[in-house]
């Protein structure tokens, strides 16, 4: 009869958590808190500004979160979160949701009240001239 103790099966799923390079101390605390390891990650970009990254743990599988909070450089640290989110598929990870801070630093407009000739001009509109 043949050994089957090399293949364990289990119903167990895995949860890894990576971080991107933008705010690693944000996800230092949310694997803290989840008593998860973070998952290695190699990052580089490089000097045409082309970003590459590949998993250095197998994903295999894994239910992968992906902690990236855009803020400083917005459009490199988005770029690089898509670019993570793909090489996890790339990599055969069924599910690879971005977790991301959803509201980072945000401008409130001022109130139309502070500024009555603001307000005017936002309300009346001229036609557009027709051709007769």
């Amino acid at each position: 009869m043949a050994d089957s103790s090399c293949c364990v099966i289990t119903t167990q799923k895995r949860l890894m958590l990576i971080a991107g390079r933008s705010n690693p101390a944000l996800a230092e605390k949310i694997a803290d808190k989840l008593d998860v390891t973070l998952g290695k990650v190699l990052i580089k970009t490089f000097a045409n500004g082309e970003i590459y990254a590949r998993y250095e743990e197998n994903i295999r599988g894994a239910d992968l979160f992906i902690v990236q909070s855009p803020l400083e450089r917005f459009n490199d640290e988005v770029m690089e979160l898509l670019i993570l989110i793909q090489a996890a598929k790339l990599a055969s990870s069924p599910r690879s949701p971005p977790t991301t801070r959803t509201r980072g630093r945000t401008r409130r407009a001022p109130p139309a009240s502070r500024s009555p000739r603001a307000s005017s001009r936002r309300c009346s509109r001229r036609p557009a001239p027709t051709a007769s």
